[in-house]
């Protein structure tokens, strides 16, 4: 959704791989907290846009700053452990991403 910067709900909810009930469950819960804002689509009065808040763009800084920790809390790799483990986490990714579009 950052890189988006506005969406509608069914984009939003594809882009993130979920389930479309579940996703936009997550959603609703997303903007009762305010991290998501929403308005009226001005090309279909019927749907919303979702925008991240100043709040929303705030968690998501901190999130990216703490994922910078991972590295002490994984076994000290070697740089090929590494790239075999960045690897396999992409095949893993086009893998389950692949199966989810296939299953819509």
């Amino acid at each position: 959704m950052y890189e988006l910067q506005e969406a509608n709900k069914k984009d939003l909810i594809h882009a993130s791989l979920s389930e479309f009930t579940t996703g936009l469950d997550i959603i609703r819960r997303l903007v009762r907290h305010g991290i998501f804002a929403e308005k009226t689509d001005p090309t279909d009065r019927r749907a919303k846009l979702l925008n991240v808040t100043p709040k929303g763009k705030q968690l998501m800084k901190q999130t990216i700053i703490g994922l910078q920790d991972i590295p002490a809390v994984l076994p000290n790799l070697t740089e090929a452990e590494q790239a075999y483990l960045i690897s396999m986490l992409e095949t893993l990714d086009r893998y389950h991403t692949q199966a989810f579009d296939k299953s819509r």
